[in-house]
């Protein structure tokens, strides 16, 4: 989480930094004072920041309630998630590089004074990064099995972990265009507040849900209770879509 949160600033900073070059104010980079105390770029710093902040601190203690369910679930299931989620972290780092390229390529047409071509530019990275998910998800289907071998685990917990990261793989392109349109174009773009909205609402009022009522009432098998977790997927590429249409989501900060 604190990962998360350390990245997104970050970026901000990065986008923020260009908007203040982008207006011709020069020189504060050998003299961070200026950041604080004789700029306004404080202040747009603040009012990106607490959203992004705020996103990831309830973003974060969302991803652990729904790790607590999955625990609550079985510890084979627990085992599998655990394996699971260790391959696929590793195969997105390119998923989040591509976002935050995204981000940094966004912030910094917007700040140049080409917003239009900021909102031209949108298709073509998002394309970008939902291929990349695509071939991550099929490379990963053909390295699952060999992978979970691996693993000393019972042949229960290694069948749960090969229908997960089959899940994984399967949704591994609307991860990516998802990932890359919330964390790259609506932040790179300036729209904090809602990528808030959308990003903890999705995982508050889809992802947790759905995670209770498949678990707990409905007491679906681990591999749907998981799928039925990452609904949140659709509900923020439907919702995102709509703001990217909308063309609101451009926030021109130079002054």
């Amino acid at each position: 989480m604190l990962c998360r949160i350390s990245f997104a600033l970050s970026i901000r900073w990065y986008s923020l930094c260009w908007y203040t070059c982008a207006c011709g104010r020069k020189a504060w980079g050998s003299a961070p004072r200026h950041l604080f105390v004789r700029s306004r770029l404080a202040g747009d710093f603040v009012h990106s920041a607490l959203p992004v902040t705020g996103n990831e601190l309830l973003w974060g203690v969302g991803f652990s309630v729904s790790t607590a369910i999955i625990g609550r679930l079985g510890s084979q299931f627990t085992a599998a998630n655990s394996i699971a989620t260790v391959v696929m972290n590793i195969l997105t780092v390119f998923v989040f590089g591509t976002s935050a390229a995204t981000a940094v390529t966004i912030g910094r047409t917007i700040g140049a004074g080409r917003a239009e071509d900021a909102a031209r530019m949108t298709h073509t990275l998002l394309g970008i990064c939902c291929g990349l998910g695509a071939v991550l998800g099929v490379f990963l289907l053909a390295i699952r099995g060999p992978v979970l071998g691996l693993f000393s685990v019972s042949a229960e917990t290694r069948n749960i972990a090969y229908d997960l990261l089959t899940i994984m793989a399967l949704l591994a392109p609307l991860q990516a265009f998802s990932n890359n349109m919330m964390v790259g174009v609506l932040r790179g773009g300036g729209d904090v507040k809602v990528n808030f909205l959308l990003d903890c609402g999705t995982m508050w009022l889809v992802s947790v849900p759905m995670g209770l009522l498949a678990g707990f009432v409905w007491k679906l098998d681990p591999p749907f209770v998981f799928l039925l977790m990452r609904c949140d997927y659709l509900a923020q590429l439907t919702l995102g879509g709509l703001r990217l249409r909308s063309g609101r989501w451009i926030r021109v900060m130079t002054r």
